[in-house]
């Protein structure tokens, strides 16, 4: 018996589960609804099956949010003209499903295409050293002054603040919160969406009886 693929079993699910098209689009517009789960599924197992996009397969959590965001910024648009209008007015909710698993796909790919506008440079090298970091004594008070940080793209910000948190990750004065207030002040996508909970809960500083600070582990 053929082993079902999740594109497949997905399909099954989500039609048994919107009415129609008009209901499911209207729901998927919440970036947080279970279909965007689905999609990152069928995602991970098509690029793991192809050896040119396999190391992507593996990294698709860390780009997903991006991708979503913008797909559900073109819903709309996409209804009124090109392939996706005419695949909404042929009324069949598995086609819908299907051409937004095959766009997801796609504009995952695509953040790695030079050919398109904000793509990623697949070396990932960042030049931390450009930008002005400042960082007080104080942790209470930190400020990163990142010069003309909040123009950056999604995607430079992102690259950006990686380096940083890696660059930091066992400095007692630079936690997540201080990098989720960071990604709220620069408009910049949440650290949940390109740091891995596990590593951002590694650690943590207690204050001693004595008042000095102690780096605690957790595992």
């Amino acid at each position: 018996m053929k082993k079902q693929n999740f594109s497949s079993l997905y399909r099954t699910l989500l039609i048994k589960k919107y009415n129609d098209i008009e209901e499911f689009l209207h729901c998927i517009k919440n970036k947080d609804d279970y279909f965007w789960e689905c999609c990152r599924d069928v995602t991970k197992e098509t690029l793991l099956n192809c050896r040119k996009w396999n190391w992507l397969g593996n990294r698709v959590d860390d780009f997903a949010k991006i991708v979503e965001k913008d797909v559900v910024s073109k819903l709309e648009k996409w209804k009124r003209k090109g392939s996706f209008a005419i695949v909404c007015n042929s009324n069949k909710l598995d086609n819908v499903i299907d051409w937004l698993f095959e766009r997801h796909i796609s504009m995952h790919k695509n953040l790695f295409d030079p050919r398109y506008k904000n793509s990623l440079d697949i070396s990932f090298h960042i030049h931390i050293n450009d930008i002005e970091i400042s960082i007080s004594d104080n942790i209470c008070e930190n400020e990163i002054k990142l010069d003309e940080f909040s123009t950056f793209d999604d995607f430079t910000k992102i690259k950006i603040l990686k380096e940083l948190w890696n660059d930091n990750l066992l400095d007692f004065d630079f936690n997540f919160e201080d990098l989720k207030y960071l990604c709220q002040k620069y408009q910049a996508p949440p650290p949940e969406t390109f740091i891995k909970i596990e590593i951002a809960t590694k650690y943590e500083v207690k204050q001693n009886e004595n008042g000095n600070s102690q780096l605690v582990f957790n595992f």
